[in-house]
């Protein structure tokens, strides 16, 4: 097992699309720190300003800009629901849907299922290494911006202003974080993220086991994804709207529900309830797609 495993992990990383989702996550954060740290005697005042009568903001603060900064930014609610879960979502379901499925198209699957490995160890193996390469995108989104933050602004507290959970509260998150807290409690939301997407990543061998072109795969599993993310939101309407309560009804079964669960760690009363529930969820479904995808392949006819 051991062997396959590492055997799936140098074909991975000897493709040069791997490396994609890394480069576009440098990007995106090198777009968003730039300007910042271009202007950031004015980004700083303004922050400083809008957070003046916020509480638990200690008086007298003379800096906004530091270090955490620019990985709490890539948490911001309007930038994680376009572009964040967007990409991780699309590079999850891009490895995930192109392990089976793509290996099937260029007939090396065949070849590979004509020696010693049982089809349940190429299933786990491969879901191993899909999951891996999904959860170190978000990983490396995380370094990328701790890096940019402390590069650009220095070392510092926490100071940001945001919207309320994805899971329906209205309460402003907490603006003012020391600075060890702050890199605790963002190096945990950038770990849920990644688990995330290890989840997303196992649904795409679920679904490549089910079909032989590695597009169809990461499509159908990326429409999943996004097909969920709708269903959620609107489970997140006010309560006011009665004719929306079927969503809210399956609103915490959702994957998606649990995948943005990384926005816990950011209130200054850390909500490990909703965080131990949404990792039992994650963990349930990708142990359900592994086992669904043994279940498929072991009986998939791969002569044709």
């Amino acid at each position: 097992m051991l062997t396959l495993t590492r055997a799936e992990l140098t074909k991975l990383f000897q493709r040069r699309g791997t490396y994609v989702s890394y480069g576009v996550m440098l990007a995106l954060v090198l777009s968003i720190a730039i300007p910042i740290f271009c202007y950031r005697e004015s980004v700083d005042r303004s922050i400083r300003e809008e957070s003046a009568h916020a509480s638990g903001v200690p008086a007298g603060l003379e800096q906004a800009l530091a270090g955490p900064f620019i990985p709490r930014l890539m948490m911001f609610l309007p930038l994680r629901v376009m572009v964040v879960n967007t990409l991780i979502g699309f590079f999850a379901a891009l490895v995930g849907g192109g392990m089976l499925a793509g290996e099937y198209g260029s007939g090396t699957l065949r070849l590979l299922l004509t020696r010693p490995p049982a089809r349940w160890q190429v299933v786990v193996s491969k879901t191993v290494v899909a999951s891996f390469q999904a959860a170190t995108v978000p990983v490396f989104f995380g370094l990328c911006a701790f890096a940019a933050g402390y590069a650009f602004f220095g070392r510092g507290p926490l100071l940001f202003l945001d919207a309320g959970s994805d899971m329906g509260s209205d309460a402003m998150m907490a603006p003012y974080f020391a600075e060890g807290v702050a890199v605790q409690r963002l190096c945990l939301a950038y770990g849920l993220m990644a688990l995330g997407a290890a989840a997303i990543a196992a649904m795409g061998i679920f679904i490549s086991s089910l079909t032989s072109h590695a597009l169809t795969a990461a499509g159908l599993t990326f429409g999943v994804t996004l097909v969920s993310g709708v269903l959620g939101a609107l489970g997140h309407a006010p309560e006011e709207l009665t004719f929306l309560a079927f969503f809210r009804t399956i609103h915490p079964y959702l994957i998606t529900t649990h995948i943005n669960v990384y926005d816990a760690p950011l209130f200054t009363n850390v909500e490990w309830a909703r965080m131990g529930t949404s990792v039992a969820w994650l963990l349930g479904y990708s142990v359900l797609f592994i086992i669904g995808a043994i279940l498929v392949f072991s009986r998939r006819d791969i002569r044709c």
